[in-house]
């Protein structure tokens, strides 16, 4: 029998997005931004970058964006993203012949797209676990393929609707944006599999439920705010936290979560050491692996692309 070691490398600098790192139930980058320690130096910053492609600001109910009209006669994949405090709005309308058009809504914070294609108007409500008009970015996809099958997706959530009769949507004039005012109703507020966002735990309350984001690198009510971020650059960065001398963990079980984003296929995320001499410690770092670049040496779970979000527990 031979044994196989792993040879130590030091991987590169890690350059990209450390959030909500929680080891043992301790929030260091929320206590190292915070100044709740004196243990803790940094270089890096924080912060967070997002990339919105074409924002467009609506100020008053009246505003409202002309486009060209939709190409939705046999098929068609629309995709937006909006955020909003207002519970109503018109957020897509365009009509055609006769009495065939399409209109995507939001209703007292909900998702609804309602669409005639001859046979009379239908109604599909967007699968959202809470209102959307929390101000944080979501996105809408609607499409609808050569079979007549309508697809409605909200962020992650996707529900689809099969439409009997015509087939063809014959869209004229301008498709227009706008902040109109609508009316109608919203889903009830029961635990889902999908009520938390990033694998949150849904607890059921006597009215509506609350989310456990413990073991996750976001907070909030829905586990949907990005935790503390600092962002590591091209020359290099460390956070050390150093625990006090007469207040040294010892553990026999370990949970830490973190959230990160990074397009190296090789560095440190967290180690953490044992007093000098006694050689312990754990350590989170993505390896390069022949056939499988970017892996994490533990069970991670692929959130988007470039985002992973790992946890262990030992």
């Amino acid at each position: 029998m031979t044994e196989r070691r792993f040879i130590s490398v030091v991987p590169s600098n890690f350059i990209g997005h450390l959030q909500g790192l929680s080891f043992n139930g301790v929030p260091y980058l929320d206590q190292c931004k915070n100044g709740d320690i004196s243990y803790c130096e940094l270089n890096a910053r924080f912060g967070m970058r997002h990339i919105i492609a074409d924002p467009v600001t609506f100020r008053t109910k009246g505003s409202y964006l002309a486009l060209a009209t939709l190409q939705a006669y046999a098929s068609m994949h629309l995709f937006f993203q909006f955020k909003t405090t207002t519970p109503d709005g018109l957020m897509l309308f365009n009509s055609g012949d006769g009495s065939d058009f399409i209109v995507v809504e939001l209703v007292k914070g909900y998702v609804h797209y309602v669409f005639d294609l001859g046979n009379g108007p239908s109604l599909m409500k967007g699968n959202s676990d809470k209102p959307l008009n929390d101000n944080q970015w979501h996105n809408v996809v609607v499409s609808r393929d050569a079979n007549n099958v309508h697809t409605l997706k909200i962020d992650s959530r996707t529900v689809t609707q099969h439409s009997n009769g015509a087939r063809n949507l014959d869209l004229k004039g301008e498709q227009k944006c706008s902040g109109r005012r609508t009316r109608l109703y919203g889903p009830s507020t029961t635990c889902t599999e999908e009520s938390c966002y990033h694998q949150g735990v849904c607890l059921q309350q006597w009215e509506g439920f609350t989310c456990d984001c413990t073991m996750t690198s976001y907070g909030g009510s829905f586990c949907n705010d990005p935790g503390t971020t600092y962002i590591f650059g091209r020359g290099g960065a460390l956070i050390t936290y150093t625990w006090p001398p007469n207040d040294r963990p010892s553990t026999r079980a370990d949970r830490l979560a973190v959230g990160f984003s990074t397009q190296l296929k090789e560095a440190v995320l967290v180690r953490v050491e044992s007093a000098k001499g006694l050689g312990d410690y754990l350590e989170l770092h993505i390896a390069h692996l022949a056939g499988t670049p970017g892996t994490l040496v533990f069970p991670g779970t692929l959130v988007e692309k470039h985002c992973y979000r790992g946890y262990s527990q030992a």
